[in-house]
This record gives C-alpha cells, sequence and structure tokens, in this order.
C-alpha cells in the first residue's frame, strides 16, 4: 500500500471527511466493478457500493493493520453482495452496463484496430460478461477477486474464508468452465450451461 493511502487511513480514522473521500474516489470504481461482477446488477452493484463505503467510514477504527485495508475493504464489499443474495434473488446481467465514465465495466484490451475487430471486441466483451455472470457464484467470487481484481491466492482465501487450495482449485474450476462456454458459443453461439 502507498505511504498516501496509509495516510488517508489514518486522517479518516481522526475524523477528516476530506480523507475519506479521497480513499472513496480512489477505490469506489473497483469496488462498484467488483460489486457488479458478482451480482450483473448496476444498481445492486451502486448499492452495495455506497452501504459498504458506509461500513468502511463507520468502522475504520476496527482496522488495526492500515496494510490490510484493501483486503478488509473488499471483505466488506463482499459481505454486502451476500446480504443482497439472501434479501432477493438477483436479475439477470445487462450486457449494455458501463460505469459512470461511459466506459465497459468488463474491460478488454483496446488497441487500433478496424471496425469489424471493434465490433468482434464488443460482441466478446458481451460474451465474456455472460459467462462470468452465468457462473456459480462460489466460482464467480474466487475468480473476480484473482483474476479481475488481482488479489493473490492467498489474500482471496483470506477474503473468502477458504483455504488457498480450494480457491485455486475454484479459481481453475471457473477458467475450465469459461474455456468450456466460450468454446460453445463459437460452436453454437450460446453461452448456456
Amino acid at each position: 500500500m502507498s505511504p498516501d493511502v496509509d495516510n488517508l487511513i489514518r486522517r479518516t480514522r481522526d475524523g477528516d471527511l476530506h480523507a475519506f473521500h479521497q480513499l472513496y474516489d480512489q477505490y469506489s470504481k473497483r469496488v462498484l466493478n467488483f460489486s457488479y461482477r458478482l451480482t450483473g446488477s448496476r444498481e445492486t452493484a451502486e448499492e452495495v457500493t455506497q452501504e459498504t463505503f458506509i461500513s468502511v467510514f463507520k468502522n475504520m477504527k476496527a482496522l488495526k493493520d492500515t496494510s490490510r485495508f484493501e483486503p478488509w475493504l473488499f471483505m466488506i464489499a463482499r459481505n454486502f453482495v451476500y446480504q443482497v443474495y439472501r434479501r432477493k434473488r438477483l436479475p439477470t446481467v445487462s450486457t449494455d452496463e458501463t460505469d459512470e465514465d461511459n466506459r465497459e465495466i468488463v474491460h478488454l484490451e483496446d488497441t487500433d484496430s478496424t471496425p469489424e475487430e471493434q465490433l468482434l471486441r464488443g460482441e466478446l466483451q458481451q460474451v465474456a460478461r455472460q459467462v462470468i455472470q452465468s457462473l456459480a457464484l462460489k466460482y464467480r467470487e474466487v475468480f473476480v477477486l484473482a483474476v479481475l481484481e488481482g488479489f493473490s491466492y492467498q489474500e482471496v482465501a483470506k477474503l473468502v474464508g477458504r483455504k488457498p487450495q480450494s480457491v485455486k482449485t475454484d479459481i481453475h474450476r471457473a477458467r475450465l468452465m469459461i474455456r468450456e462456454r466460450l468454446a460453445r458459443y463459437i460452436r453454437e453461439g450460446s453461452v448456456e450451461a
């Protein structure tokens, strides 16, 4: 963690709202994307993000080790996602979701390309969102944390309360399911399991 983030955490603990807003600005898009990838609903992801940062502000003093802020933040978001799942069944993912900057929420590498390549990339983004959303929550959660959010297997294991080997196995299974569903899409034009 950067010294700047550590400083913002310490200032937030002391009640500095400006520091909290800076933390929010730095992490809210990642929490929103994480929540969206788990829920498939923009509205639900925004609700989870709001609840997460309210909880962070209220409980910041409980965070003893500031170097653990990021995993702690994502654990709070994960817990709110689970609360939503317990309250209601989530809707299916919309393939037209964008963040507040009007960017696709699931990003693929963008390079100089022809209009045909851009069209294919857009279709691939839609398929990728559908495939990730079609995974069971157990697999989707660890895949999103490790592959899309960049957490290590050890960090993911702590976040989800499981053993690292179990997390590694589920990420491997998620990758296999994604490959199989993408192959099915190429063959049949459908990602349905």
